[in-house]
């Protein structure tokens, strides 16, 4: 550009320089071979309200047996989100005081010297409905995030810790079983309560959570639980009711007293077993098949292209096509480079940037997304090379207009998470190569 420009300029002395018996052409035509490059702009977009707890979880509010937490473990990863949910899964009173006094349990043993079995289980087995259906999630996640995903992901993995409260001494074990249920707790269609499960439980309580702000930091991994249980599975079933609810069903069973348990306690307050099932939802994702998230629906476009609509007329809109109209002719090669610091998804491989420049629903595909840290110093390494086709440059001809559109492509089987940050901030410019006579006049 700068080139024909000069040559405009230089036209325009020598003539005035000639005096006025030289007349200006009716047409001006510059030969040109030059490298030109210009940004498309910084496209920017801060997600994480749309993006939050309510929104990829659904809101909770008044669910008695669930608390949802936002979760930083040890605040390690913070390339991958968390969620925490706090359920209650089981509060049953084994033996009550009325009964434990009536010495129908211990009789005259004051001090438990041997296993004492506990026959007389009040609540030895009941079904809980935790009002709480996790298989939305996905569906939620794809609403917040762009329909392309839906179907097309599950959770890898999904970790439950369970933990226990019940009296020092005690020895039980507990059958615990999970399926999708009904407001009754009478399962859905199609779905059998499945052992989870089925061993010896004793007094480990679920530990005070660490916080900072309102987000729990406690690594539950380096914490004493019971057992540690996936259920990465209930939560990647599909066609689930929505008003369905996830359920729990217990069994109590060899319940005994062992040497040191307080026969004296248990006789004014009864026997009770509590558990707590701690699920660290981590937003961590299996590629069922090859998505595509569209950039300028995530970004709202980018700033730079945001004012210049702000300030444009079809007029000077159309002046504008029309003058680029006679550069595209030219144009011998097209090249972009970008700089991708933030996206609202991250892995480490199987994620490409694709542009169409044309805007015909046609992408070109990039090498493997690089992620550069925002504010060091940005050298030519730093920036991911894209070359167009001979065809892509054909196209954009016969189309006289560039209409650049941008996905982040994500290929079948790979692993992707949502980062605990979610913003897309990259800068894309384009280059081009010309070969050939412009018209300027």
């Amino acid at each position: 550009m700068k080139k024909i420009a000069k040559a405009i300029i230089s036209m325009g002395v020598v003539m005035a320089f000639a005096g006025c018996s030289w007349q200006i052409p009716q047409t001006v035509a510059v030969k040109t071979e030059a490298d030109y490059s210009f940004s498309l702009g910084n496209f920017t977009n801060d997600l994480d309200e749309s993006m939050d707890k309510d929104s990829m979880l659904g809101n909770s509010d008044g669910v008695a047996n669930v608390a949802k937490y936002d979760y930083f473990p040890g605040k390690i990863d913070k390339n991958t989100q968390h969620y925490l949910l706090d359920l209650k899964v089981l509060d049953a009173t084994v033996v009550s005081s009325d009964t434990a006094k009536s010495s129908s349990v211990f009789g005259s043993i004051t001090e438990v010297t041997d296993d004492v079995p506990i026959n007389t289980l009040e609540n030895s087995t009941a079904t809980v409905g935790l009002d709480f259906n996790p298989s939305t999630i996905l569906v939620d996640m794809a609403s917040s995030m762009g329909n392309d995903l839906e179907g097309k992901i599950k959770f890898a993995s999904v970790p439950m810790y369970l933990y226990c409260v019940m009296p020092e001494g005690l020895d039980a074990n507990v059958e615990l079983k999970m399926f999708y249920g009904t407001k009754d707790s009478t399962p859905v269609q199609n779905t059998t309560p499945e052992v989870i499960f089925d061993n010896g439980i004793e007094n480990k309580p679920k530990p005070a959570f660490q916080m900072e702000d309102n987000t729990v930091i406690t690594n539950f991994d380096n914490t004493s639980y019971v057992n540690k249980v996936f259920v990465t599975d209930y939560l990647n079933m599909q066609n689930i009711p929505e008003e369905s609810q996830l359920c729990i069903s217990y069994e109590l069973s060899a319940v005994k007293a062992k040497r040191g348990f307080d026969v004296a306690y248990a006789n004014e307050h009864g026997i009770a077993i509590q558990i707590y099932a701690v699920i660290d939802l981590p937003l961590y994702f299996d590629v069922l098949e090859d998505v595509a998230m569209d950039v300028n629906k995530m970004s709202g476009g980018s700033e730079e292209a945001a004012e210049a609509t702000e300030t444009s007329n079809d007029a000077v809109t159309e002046t504008k096509e029309n003058e680029f109209s006679k550069y595209l002719n030219v144009m011998d090669a097209v090249s972009f480079k970008y700089i991708i610091y933030n996206l609202p998804l991250y892995s480490s491989a199987g994620m490409s940037l694709g542009i169409d420049l044309v805007g015909d629903g046609n992408y070109e595909r990039g090498t493997e997304i690089k992620f550069v840290e925002k504010g060091k110093n940005i050298t030519e390494d730093d920036k991911s090379v894209m070359e167009l086709k001979q065809t892509t440059i054909q196209r954009m001809k016969a189309a006289s207009q560039i209409n650049p559109n941008f996905k982040i492509f994500i290929n079948k089987d790979t692993r992707f998470s949502i980062p605990r940050e979610k913003k897309i901030d990259m800068n894309i410019e384009i280059g081009f190569t010309t070969n050939g006579t412009v018209q300027v006049k």
